[in-house]
């Protein structure tokens, strides 16, 4: 769809997308949502309202400097006339005679002197001011509200991704302001000018292509997780990522087969970036390193451990299991069926508006929404075989995936 878009723009008159304009990307089962909106809307005139307070602080002191400027410059042209200094220079001398002859050393007369004793540079207007718009962003999505679901399992288990929006990218977004370990190919907020400038000044020339160079055409390398290797671009470019507060809705995978080939997709095109990316630092890419790391052996380690469990109880039956293994298991266990337990709670919502609904259908659906958070919880542990089968297929499609 991005270069779809690309092209279309040059093709289509009726298609004009400036420089000002906002482009949201999104998955083809992804759908734009009033909340979404309202989190878009709302981050950008929180930019624009701190561009505008920093424009105004920035004003103030440069009026409180030049006005330090011109006191100098008038208790000097008196001390030169009283003779306890030298005159600094017949050019200033000349222009403070004019002043007090003309304008009687008005404020904005000496302001215009001042830049000219500085060394003849009058001041321009600054270049690449975005009004706050300099950044992008990215929000949440969610997969069992408003749509009909197609599979529950899948849609259950992508509750731990939502578990990622509120957690870990929300995190790195709102503190570091950069997609420290990647991001999500979909509900992407990126100004058009930044897309625009990475086709067309993103040169080795230019001091803004350098500096704004971003694009989503990131090379074979990383064309299979393009998005996490624009989110490391984004980074190294130091294009600040946002967190939108705001939430829209997407379809899960319609089958066990397309979820697990779908996992084993991202799982190799992440080790892929992270590995080799053409362009980007290694600096840049250890953090995603370690949580593809992560990502792929948790699940692995989590059906490993039942797995010591049940062998010791089934081999010594009478021997209790050790302290440590009781750590391990529950630790990791506990830890996952929060995360999922949390994931089902924002994934499955109530219906809008809830409490305009009869008394028994209100009922009806927190007795829903409370049963779909149990299973989800209790069944953890079929979810994480299904991650770990899609970790294991893409280490064995390894050579083939492109």
């Amino acid at each position: 769809g991005r270069e779809t878009l690309s092209s279309s723009v040059e093709a289509s008159p009726l298609l004009c997308v400036s420089d000002d304009d906002l482009i949201i990307h999104l998955d083809e089962e992804t759908k734009l949502t009033g909340e979404s909106l309202r989190g878009i809307l709302s981050l950008y005139t929180r930019r624009f309202l701190r561009w505008e307070k920093q424009k105004e602080k920035k004003r103030k002191e440069q009026q409180k400097e030049e006005k330090q400027k011109h006191t100098c410059c008038w208790c000097a042209k008196r001390c030169a006339r009283s003779g306890g200094q030298p005159r600094f220079s017949e050019k200033r001398d000349r222009a403070e005679n004019e002043a007090d002859e003309e304008t009687g050393l008005l404020f904005h007369t000496g302001q215009t002197e001042v830049a000219e004793f500085d060394g003849g540079k009058k001041e321009e207007k600054e270049e690449g001011d975005l009004m706050g718009f300099d950044c992008c962003g990215q929000g949440i999505i969610v997969y069992g509200q408003e749509y009909s679901i197609e599979f529950l399992p899948t849609t259950m288990a992508d509750s731990t991704r939502i578990l990622d929006d509120y957690t870990r990218f929300r995190l790195f977004f709102t503190t570091a302001k950069a997609a420290v370990q990647g991001m999500k190919g979909s509900f992407i907020v990126v100004p058009a000018r930044f897309e625009r400038e990475g086709r067309e000044k993103g040169e080795e020339g230019t001091t803004e292509g350098r500096r704004r160079w971003a694009s989503f055409d990131v090379g074979p390398a990383a064309s299979i997780t393009e998005d996490a290797a624009f989110g490391l671009q984004l980074m190294e470019k130091g294009v600040p990522l946002e967190f939108i507060r705001g939430v829209m809705n997407e379809k899960s995978p319609f089958s066990l087969s397309d979820f697990v080939k779908q996992r084993a997709r991202w799982i190799s095109g992440l080790w892929k970036v992270a590995l080799d990316s053409g362009s980007l630092r290694l600096s840049s890419r250890l953090p995603l390193l370690l949580a593809v790391s992560l990502y792929s052996l948790v699940p692995i380690n989590l059906v490993f451990g039942h797995v010591v469990i049940v062998t010791t109880q089934i081999l010594h039956s009478n021997a209790p299991p050790t302290w440590a293994a009781l750590v391990f298991c529950t630790s990791m266990q506990a830890m996952a069926v929060w995360g999922y337990a949390f994931g089902a709670m924002q994934n499955f919502s109530l219906p809008r508006p809830f409490m305009k609904l009869p008394f028994v259908d209100r009922v009806e659906q927190v007795l829903r929404k409370a049963v779909l958070v149990l299973v989800c919880a209790l069944l953890v542990d079929c979810w994480l075989l299904m991650e770990a089968a899609g970790t294991m297929y893409a280490f064995a499609t390894w050579s083939s995936s492109t």
